[in-house]
């Protein structure tokens, strides 16, 4: 079965949890190796939600997490940089996430 033959019986063996049988083969298909770079922000969670479906067309990732009792969530994108890109630049974002650290071991009290 594949995307091209069959391909009703490639969805229901994907959901199908081996009530179609065991898989016994599989070709997978790969890409070569790139390097993404992220950024985090700390936005209302209203505005957060309102951008997430733009914010998710435009990003090759997007996660957003809702801070409990601040009325503000965390955005985070991944976008992927052209070749030759340091593996591990400098990153700004680590004092955003410094900041989420230090409000999680001060909501830790409660």
């Amino acid at each position: 079965i594949g995307a091209d033959r069959n391909p009703e019986l490639l969805d229901a063996a994907r959901v199908s949890l081996g009530a179609l049988g065991v898989v016994t083969e599989y070709t997978l298909a790969v890409r070569p190796r790139y390097m993404l770079r992220r950024h985090v922000w700390i936005a209302p969670t209203q505005e957060l939600l309102e951008q997430a479906p733009e914010l998710a067309r435009k990003h090759r990732h997007f996660e957003m997490y809702v801070l409990p009792f601040t009325g503000h969530g965390a955005g985070i994108t991944h976008d992927e940089v052209p070749a030759g890109t340091p593996e591990h630049p400098a990153s700004a974002d680590e004092n955003v996430l410094a900041d989420l650290r230090k409000l999680r071991d001060w909501l830790g009290r409660w």
